[in-house]
C-alpha cells in the first residue's frame, strides 16, 4: 500500500489555482518546556494539530492552544501518540491492539473536550510521529487509529497517507490525504523520514514548488524524477526550531503568489 491507493483526486481547485490545508503540530509544550511557537505560527496556518498530553502538551498548554485556533479561525484537531514523553513520541511503543486504541480513544476525548468547554468543536485527528510514521506503512497501527476515531465521533476527519486512507475508507470515516512540506518522496509514493539521508529537501523555494505541485496537480516528483499521482488535500508544515515562523510564512507567501488559497479540505 502507497499513498496513492484507494483514493481519488479532489474534483475543482485543480491546475490554474489549487487549494490547501496547512497543518501544523502545536500545543506540544510541557510545563516550563516550551516547543515551537504557537502563537506566532497558529495565524500562517488552516489546521492545527494539538498535542494530547502524552508526547507533549498539558491541560493548560492544550486549552491555551484551542484558545489561539478559535482566535485565528484555525480548525482544531487531536494529536495523538504513543504513550511516551520521555522520547516525544519519536519511538514505537510495543502495545496489545486494545491498549492502543483505548490510548487514542482517551487522548481524541481530552482535546474535544477542552474545545466543547470553550465552545467549539474538534474537527479532525492526525497522529503524532512514530504512531503517525509506522501506521502509514502498517495496516495493523493504522486499523486501531482508524478504529479509536470511529469509536468516538465518525464525521471526524483524519488525516491520512499510506496505510491509513484505506484504514479511514472501511470505518466510514472522512479523511484528509495528508503530505509532508519538505520531505523527499521516494517512488513508492511514501515520504522519507528526516534522518535518511537525503530525507530533506534543504531549499526553501523548492519546497514551495513541491507545494504547489500537489495542490494543482495531485502529484509529486519522486527522487527518481518520475512524477507519479499522490493524493494532497493537506500539507503538514511544522518544523521544530527557532525559525518556525519565518519558515511557515515563507511557505504560506509563496503558495499564495501562486494562487494557491488556504483552506481546510476534506474528501467524503
Amino acid at each position: 500500500m502507497t499513498g496513492r491507493d484507494d483514493i481519488d483526486a479532489p474534483r475543482g481547485d485543480r491546475e490554474e489555482g489549487g487549494a490547501l490545508d496547512l497543518n501544523c503540530d502545536l500545543g506540544e509544550s510541557l510545563g516550563v518546556h516550551r516547543v515551537g511557537d504557537d502563537e506566532g505560527v497558529m495565524p500562517l496556518i488552516s489546521s492545527a494539530n494539538i498535542g494530547c498530553g502524552f508526547h507533549g502538551g498539558d491541560p493548560t498548554t492544550i486549552r491555551s492552544a484551542i484558545r489561539l485556533a478559535i482566535k485565528n479561525n484555525v480548525s482544531i484537531g487531536a494529536h495523538p501518540s504513543y504513550p511516551d514523553r520521555f522520547n516525544f513520541g519519536l519511538y514505537e511503543v510495543a502495545m496489545p491492539r486494545q491498549a492502543l486504541e483505548d490510548a487514542i480513544l482517551y487522548q481524541i476525548s481530552a482535546v474535544a473536550g477542552v474545545a466543547q468547554a470553550e465552545g467549539a468543536r474538534m474537527r479532525h485527528v492526525k497522529p503524532h510521529g512514530a504512531l503517525g510514521w509506522l501506521a502509514g506503512r502498517r495496516r495493523d497501527l493504522a486499523e486501531a487509529i482508524a478504529r479509536a476515531v470511529a469509536d468516538f465521533d465518525r464525521s471526524l476527519v483524519l488525516y491520512a497517507f499510506g496505510e491509513l486512507i484505506p484504514a479511514a475508507r472501511a470505518e466510514g470515516l472522512r479523511l484528509a490525504a495528508d503530505v509532508f512540506a519538505g520531505r523527499v518522496y521516494d517512488p513508492d509514493g511514501m515520504p522519507r523520514t528526516r534522518t535518511k539521508p537525503g530525507g530533506l529537501i534543504e531549499d526553501g523555494d523548492e519546497v514551495v514548488r513541491q507545494l504547489i505541485k500537489f495542490a494543482r496537480e495531485q502529484a509529486v516528483n519522486a527522487s527518481d524524477g518520475v512524477r507519479i499521482p499522490l493524493p494532497a488535500d493537506t500539507a503538514c508544515v511544522h518544523v521544530e526550531g527557532p525559525r518556525d515562523v519565518e519558515t511557515v510564512r515563507a511557505l504560506r507567501n509563496g503558495l499564495e503568489a501562486a494562487g494557491i488559497r488556504i483552506a481546510v479540505r476534506d474528501r467524503p
